[in-house]
């Protein structure tokens, strides 16, 4: 007779464990529907979130232009406006920057100042290398520009061409993205 009575409490402890688990399965469940269909907005604004790293993530993994040196980066870039390709050359710019680049080149296009512009970027050759932290590459570059002013002379009573020569000093700096490889950061 004491046997049968610690099987009823065996059986009544599994019942209660059995009831226990059940209600937790029950509980997690519904929690579990609640954040898929009916998510809180900080939920909603944390899975947007996570998309966008993620989406940021895998654009700047993706980003394959640019070269194993920031000299062939440099001459790429140089490449691609020689064609009038302006996409490819705000490529070899950082990805936060190609909508601005692409913006900039076109408007520079458009204007015909696009020859000009190029004109005025500095050979590889006249980039002068600065020590740089890793990943990072600096060159001191400096551009003269010659420009011709015409002015009325009152007392030759004709016009007189004066040349001034104005020297700009810049740095332009590369670093590597996540695939390695050398982009334009500043300078241009």
């Amino acid at each position: 007779m004491g046997n049968n009575k610690s099987i009823k409490k065996i059986t009544k402890w599994k019942k209660i464990l059995i009831g226990i688990g059940i209600f937790a399965v029950v509980i997690i469940g519904l929690d579990f529907l609640r954040i898929t269909y009916f998510p809180t907005e900080i939920e909603k604004f944390n899975r947007t979130v996570k998309e966008f790293e993620q989406g940021l993530i895998d654009a700047y993994k993706s980003d394959v232009y640019g070269g194993k040196t920031p000299e062939i980066t440099y001459n790429l870039f140089i490449g691609a406006l020689k064609n009038n390709d302006t996409e490819l050359a705000s490529k070899y710019f950082f990805l936060s920057d190609w909508d601005k680049k692409k913006l900039e080149f076109n408007e520079k296009k458009e204007q015909g100042n696009l020859d000009e512009y190029l004109t005025n970027l500095p050979k590889w050759e006249e980039l002068e290398e600065r020590q740089g932290e890793e990943g990072v590459r600096e060159y001191i570059y400096t551009v003269i520009f010659d420009k011709d002013i015409i002015r009325y002379n009152k007392l030759l009573k004709e016009n007189v061409t004066l040349r001034l020569g104005n020297e700009y000093a810049g740095i332009l700096i590369f670093r590597k993205n996540a695939n390695n490889l050398w982009k334009i950061s500043s300078g241009l």
